[in-house]
């Protein structure tokens, strides 16, 4: 259980020794195997009656070899294989719906530490896969093993940009990353012309993933001054990849000691976005969002869509541009699917994912960057001032160890206890307060139980998470 995990965010795998890398990459063949069974055609394909499935991986060292197992199963008739080497996650979302292709597969494990690997797939629409498409996927290789083995060794057409890549060797390697970033920089709500005037001086911290390579793209067409920290793409994470306030001193000591008017850092697959302002201090990565929405409200009108666990803070500015704004269970998918329900025009999650559906439905660092530069230039304001000026909300969150329990048992013990209370069971349980909210769920991406608390002050917040701690103490 500890060291693999299958949720609608994927599959991922801890990798301590061989054993653990067979069984993560079995996995991983059985469910590309059961992704192609399921996979639908566009129309555009349709006279072809081909397959075309685009592939790339973030940095990490593993990368290449679960890369391999996954074109041996690929290797069948009428699959165009389209092999970008290393990518980000929201590049391959957006290259599937621009080039209307027929799925895609992103060789990551996204936040989780260097020990870990393994897949998101993404649908026809360039979108994580759905939980009914997952069980569909379940069910085509449940005891089919054998269906497998006669699977492998059919013809293979692979086209490949950079067969074999595991290391940078030239800027060519990159275009379909640079096809993404010119996406970005070419929308209406970006005001790349007034940021190029503006010459901001970053500071930014890829985890020597691909993050690194793709800023240099967009720092190259917005004329950015940037300095890189953990700037090689090659796998060995100098901090825990997760960019949360615990994990990034380094850059966050950059900013104190030096000039600049802003910085990043993001996560390996790079759909993960935080912000440190020009004097050194980390906002958390709600404010990601609240940013991003700000300023995209500001110029479209719409709904705004983040998940259960995200901050107040996305309501209040919706209601700020007099927008609306809703809310939906935790996982991309499940955001996607109530941004659709109600046309949103932005939306995200609170761990610092920010999506634009006019560029694609995924999250997206980059497209992140380009609008919080805008949001800079638009106010010409201080990073500090215009961050000091959203709602004073504090948020915290925590996890536990995932007991042996009945966690379903558990709601019910705990829905009885705050029957009082506004409660939302759409995932987990949400238990509203007229100061504040607490949020609990099992992760799906780590064998835990995310705490997730939010008042308007650190003594509210605490309170909240300690007076829940004692009952669950109880029913633990």
């Amino acid at each position: 259980m500890d060291k693999l995990i299958k949720s609608i965010s994927g599959i991922r795998g801890k990798i301590d020794n061989l054993d653990d890398y067979n069984t993560l990459n079995r996995e991983i063949q059985l469910a590309i195997y059961g992704f192609i069974k399921i996979l639908k055609i566009p129309i555009e394909q349709k006279e072809s009656k081909k397959f075309s499935i685009i592939i790339g991986r973030d940095g990490r060292k593993t990368g290449e070899k679960i890369k391999e197992s996954i074109l041996e199963v690929l290797s069948v008739k009428d699959i165009d294989i389209i092999d970008i080497g290393f990518a980000t996650t929201p590049t391959i979302a957006f290259l599937i719906k621009d080039l209307k292709l027929s799925g895609g597969i992103m060789i990551t494990a996204s936040h989780n530490s260097i020990e870990w690997n393994g897949i998101k797939l993404y649908n026809s629409s360039g979108e994580n896969l759905s939980q009914d498409e997952w069980k569909r996927i379940e069910a085509n290789v449940s005891s089919k093993l054998n269906l497998l083995n006669s699977y492998l060794g059919e013809s293979t057409n692979i086209v490949s940009s950079n067969p074999g890549v595991s290391h940078i060797e030239n800027d060519n390697e990159f275009k379909y990353l640079e096809e993404h970033i010119k996406k970005i920089i070419g929308l209406d709500i970006i005001d790349s012309k007034s940021i190029k005037n503006r010459k901001f001086k970053i500071a930014f911290d890829g985890c020597n993933s691909t993050g690194i390579e793709a800023m240099k793209i967009l720092s190259k067409y917005l004329d950015l001054e940037v300095e890189y920290l953990n700037s090689h793409i090659d796998g060995a994470f100098s901090r825990n990849p997760e960019p949360v306030s615990e994990n990034l001193y380094d850059i966050k000591m950059h900013l104190k000691e030096k000039d600049f008017d802003i910085g990043f850092a993001v996560d390996p697959d790079v759909d993960r976005l935080i912000i440190i302002d020009e004097k050194g201090e980390i906002w958390g990565e709600e404010f990601t969002l609240i940013c991003a929405a700000d300023y995209v409200l500001s110029k479209e009108k719409g709904p705004a869509v983040s998940n259960l666990s995200s901050s107040r803070g996305l309501e209040i500015v919706s209601k700020k541009h007099q927008c609306e704004y809703y809310s939906s269970p935790v996982g991309e998918v499940n955001v996607i699917r109530e941004m659709k329900k109600v046309d949103a025009v932005i939306g995200g999650e609170g761990n610092g994912g920010v999506i634009y559906p006019k560029l694609s439905y995924s999250r997206d660092a980059m497209f992140g960057i380009a609008v919080i530069l805008s949001l800079l230039n638009k106010n010409r304001k201080l990073c500090s001032q215009i961050l000091d000026e959203y709602p004073k909300l504090v948020i915290k969150k925590e996890k536990i160890s995932l007991p042996e329990m009945d966690f379903e048992n558990l709601l019910g013990q705990l829905k009885s206890i705050y029957k009082r209370h506004k409660l939302d069971l759409r995932d987990g349980l949400r238990i509203d307060f007229p100061k504040g909210w607490i949020h609990i769920r099992k992760s799906n991406t780590e064998p835990i139980i995310r705490i997730i608390a939010e008042s308007e002050n650190e003594e509210g917040v605490r309170k909240l998470i300690s007076d829940f701690k004692v009952y669950l103490d109880d029913l633990l």
